[in-house]
């Protein structure tokens, strides 16, 4: 299970490995560094209504990620109700919205072995600029020869907001997977590795 940790400015990227609800706490504290054990110190996660909510037990964990599971979409969570946490300043978190596949559209056919450059229609529909050496990274295990992080074009680049770009990335299908069917997820990613909101 993909989850979105948000933490200040930044967007961490972690999995859920079926951790009881204590040992998860543990793992996002030791991931963001946050040395707080106040009770006050609560997780939250984004429901569909778009409000945080927070849980503190197993079976709330497990309704979240079930939830999210169901609609196919990645867990949202952060810290709340307490001093040691970081304001989220969503001004300040790049955000995309996708407007359509330039090229290659889903279900295209490609030969194997030759490479492509795949192109995506977005718009930059946040209030900050997007910065320099914007990274596409592929969220599921990929049949394809590229790294798990991978330099994409933007043209233009740092698009301010509603402004339109496309965003490029060239992609080799390895031959042994010859009349096979591939699905590749890429998430746009900051050179701090930070996602893109939402």
């Amino acid at each position: 299970m993909n989850i979105k940790f948000y933490d200040g400015d930044c967007i961490l990227r972690t999995k859920y490995n079926n951790q009881s609800f204590t040992q998860y706490l543990k793992h996002l504290k030791d991931l963001t560094n946050h040395r707080c054990d106040s009770k006050s110190c609560r997780l939250k996660y984004l429901d569909f209504e778009n409000e945080w909510v927070t849980f503190d037990t197993d079976n709330e964990l497990q309704e979240a990620i079930k939830y999210a599971t169901s609609i196919q979409t990645t867990l949202k969570m952060k810290f709340g109700n307490c001093t040691e946490s970081k304001k989220i300043d969503f001004s300040q978190v790049p955000s995309a919205h996708y407007v359509c596949d330039v090229n290659y559209p889903d279900g295209s056919k490609v030969k194997a072995g030759i490479p492509i450059t795949k192109t995506w229609m977005y718009s930059n529909d946040g209030d900050a600029q997007w910065p320099d050496g914007i990274m596409l990274v592929c969220e599921k295990d990929s049949k394809s020869k590229v790294d798990a992080y991978h330099k994409a074009t933007i043209s233009p680049c740092n698009p301010s907001k509603g402004e339109l770009t496309k965003i490029s990335l060239v992609v080799n299908f390895d031959k042994k997977y010859v009349g096979k069917r591939i699905k590749n997820i890429y998430q746009l990613v900051t050179p701090r590795r930070s996602s893109f909101w939402p």
